[in-house]
């Protein structure tokens, strides 16, 4: 019996086969080509419309882009519209937001320079409502000649107040260096070592490739805020239609509806903050939390050590958080333990709740219920206490 001879219908079968798949393939990769190439000029059409029909982008998120080591990028106006509330932020050539300063102060003038976060930075207000531009004012009407410097950036806790304080305050020779704290501060630290928070780097890692295409696209930045406007009924706020508390203000970004409603706001704070600044507002604390605490007061121990070398006096000013202003039975735990660390440490100690609680009679000093931060007329509280305290510290 003899085998049958090779078949030639073998490599015939395989070759064919071979040539489907591949204009399979090549069929698949020009169809894949042409939706990508329709979908980049969709979006190349979306993005023309947008800054030429819409004028996008506007900057809304241009904050989370920092070009250098600076708080803000120097000679910026930067329209704020993440928020509760729209706004601008102007900066000096330093990156400071505020107006134009020396290295040098000028003969005879007293340098102050402000250290804290969102409050002190001014989150929702324009620069000449935040507390260190109204101070600035106070004194100035009062005959001192001084100038405040806002070297606040919001976000973070006394880590980086110590490092701004460090990298940017010491060398314009301040006078005096007031640290402001709120009750989210033990909260930011919580996870951090010692050593880590008091060797911070401010200088800002490699921006990604979706925080620049959100701060410089247009269609990034539309799609962003469209998609917040949707998600959270506080953004933009101010842009919302709603009845006010009364007449409308000439500034009606700040007639927000709820604002007179403070017990139901004191407890929508209460469920908002419950893991943050509700670590502190509930005595007595957890033993975890004394160690937070000690973390804090350690860095704050170093600051007025580095301030008292340079011969610049340090003011701690408490600031109080919204249900420690609008309930009266809140507890001040933590306000008294921070008062007792620094008159351990001889760091003179401004008390913002007595004032905030006196003049919130019946009056909004914050954007509750939308936001927690101070309005404007709650930083003019602050200004004018601090500025008393200075004054009466300076004899005049």
């Amino acid at each position: 019996m003899t085998s049958a001879a090779p078949s030639a219908a073998g490599p015939v079968v395989q070759r064919a086969t071979r040539g489907r798949i591949l204009g399979k393939l090549r069929a698949t990769s020009r169809s894949l080509l042409i939706v990508l190439l329709v979908t980049l000029g969709l979006l190349v059409v979306i993005e023309s419309a947008l800054r030429v029909g819409f004028h996008y982008p506007r900057g809304y998120f241009r904050f989370m882009v920092e070009g250098s080591v600076t708080l803000y990028p120097p000679h910026a106006t930067l329209p704020m519209r993440w928020g509760a509330i729209p706004y601008d932020v102007r900066t000096n050539a330093l990156g400071f937001r505020g107006e134009e300063i020396d290295l040098v102060a000028p003969p005879g003038r007293q340098r102050i320079l402000a250290l804290g976060d969102s409050v002190t930075d001014g989150f929702f207000v324009d620069n000449d409502a935040t507390y260190p531009a109204q101070l600035q004012r106070i004194l100035r009407e009062r005959g001192r000649n001084v100038e405040v410097i806002n070297a606040a950036r919001g976000g973070g806790s006394i880590d980086k107040e110590y490092a701004i304080l460090r990298e940017h305050g010491f060398p314009l020779r301040p006078d005096v260096v007031v640290l402001t704290f709120v009750t989210n501060d033990i909260f930011d630290i919580r996870e951090r070592s010692l050593d880590d928070l008091l060797t911070r780097d401010l200088h800002p890692r490699e921006q990604t490739a979706a925080r620049r295409i959100l701060t410089e696209t247009a269609l990034g930045e539309w799609a962003t805020d469209f998609t917040l406007r949707l998600r959270f009924r506080s953004y933009r706020a101010s842009d919302r239609p709603g009845p006010a508390d009364g007449p409308r203000t000439a500034d009606g970004r700040y007639d927000l509806w709820g604002t007179d409603r403070f017990e139901e706001n004191v407890r929508s704070f209460r469920q908002l903050t419950k893991g943050m600044d509700g670590m502190v507002l509930d005595a007595p604390f957890s033993a975890e939390v004394d160690g937070i605490i000690e973390k804090y007061l350690a860095i704050l121990e170093r600051m007025s050590r580095d301030c008292e070398e340079r011969k610049a006096q340090l003011l701690f000013v408490y600031f109080p958080a919204y249900s420690q202003v609008y309930d009266p039975g809140a507890s001040l735990a933590i306000r008294d333990l921070l008062e007792t660390a620094c008159a351990a440490r001889s760091i003179p100690f401004v008390d913002l709740t007595e004032p905030f609680r006196t003049n919130g009679k019946g009056r909004a000093l914050f954007l509750a219920p939308v936001d927690y931060h101070p309005n404007p007329a709650g930083l003019g509280v602050m200004a004018h206490v601090i500025g008393d305290r200075l004054l009466s510290r300076s004899g005049g």
